[in-house]
Parts: structure tokens; sequence; C-alpha cells
């Protein structure tokens, strides 16, 4: 920046999109320091290098060398990072076992992410908000799977591909995140 230089570093939050991300961290803890908050250097790039943010490109190691990209992908916007990410780092195109709220824009949702990945499971997120699972397959066509049930649709993605990647809906990433943290701490 005009201020400081910061790197090189490993910033910890994945996804190309985190690098502009972190300028604008950094510029306004640089604008708090300038109006006398004490702030320290090393500080900046610790968090830098460490800073958690759950179920946005958050990958989780499973047994048998199995992978889970959770990510909340739930715009258009989000959508296109998550997209751009998996062309980058997962050539071998995951399974996406994706659920989204019925007040979203799906098609939207759902145009960056099919070219991304091998197939499709269609889940839903235990909500009233959630689109059932099977209107959600509806938007993609004959060749997505219907597992309503969350954990259960990722166990069986799990079966058929090393990388899974569960997109669409906050609501899906928080109702299945605890049971598989929990399970990538113990495998």
């Amino acid at each position: 920046t005009p201020v400081a230089m910061y790197g090189p570093l490993r910033l910890a939050l994945r996804g190309e999109h985190q690098a502009a991300n972190a300028l604008v961290a950094i510029r306004l803890l640089e604008a708090a320091q300038s109006h006398g908050i004490s702030i320290e250097h090393s500080a900046i790039v610790r968090g830098l290098e460490t800073a958690e943010w759950p179920a946005r490109l958050e990958l989780l190691t499973m047994g048998g060398g199995k992978r889970i990209l959770l990510d909340a992908a739930h715009n258009a916007e989000g959508a296109a990072a998550l997209a751009s990410y998996l062309r980058r780092w997962h050539p071998e195109r995951p399974i996406l076992v994706i659920g989204i709220m019925r007040d979203k824009d799906v098609d939207e949702i759902l145009r960056p992410l099919l070219p991304c990945v091998s197939r499709v499971i269609t889940t839903a997120a235990p909500t009233p908000r959630a689109l059932p699972a099977a209107d959600l397959a509806h938007h993609i066509g004959p060749t997505a799977n219907v597992i309503a049930e969350p954990l259960e649709a990722i166990e069986h993605a799990m079966r058929m591909n090393d990388t899974v990647c569960v997109a669409g809906s906050i609501f899906l990433a928080g109702a299945v995140r605890d049971d598989l943290k929990r399970r990538a701490i113990l495998s």
C-alpha cells in the first residue's frame, strides 16, 4: 500500500477475490492508524495469514483423503467467485451438492457453477425458505440427482468422488458444517 509493505505472505482465505478484500481490510486498518488507533504491523500480517471465514471456500479433509469444499455461494457474485476458484484449483470437477433458498435467483447461481462440476445433487436446507430439492433439480435438468436430506446427499457424493463441493446457501452450510468439521477433525 502507499503506507507499508505486508508481503510476501499467503492469505488464509482462498480465492482470488480475497486479495482485493484483504487490500480493503488493510486500507481500513491504515486509516484507523492515521486517526491514532495503534495497530501493530505484525498483527495485520498475522490476521491476513490466519483469518477464518466459515463456509467461504472452506476446505475440509475427510477420512480416506476425501475433500469437501464448503462455500455459501448464495448469490450470483458468490457463485461466480466459487466457479472461478473451481476452474483454477479443482480441474477434477467435483460433485456439487447444492441447496438454494426459494427467494434467490436460482439460475444466476447455477449458471457459473454447472460447467465447473462433474455432477449435481440437489438438496434442501432445513428451513421453510429452502427451495425443495426436486424443484431445484428442474432448473438443472434430468442429470441432477435429488437427495433432500443434506448430510445424506453429501455422503452419497463422497462415495462417487474424492472432492465434493457443497454450496448455494448459508442455511445449507450452517446445517452441515458442524457435523462435517467434527468428522474432519476425527479422521
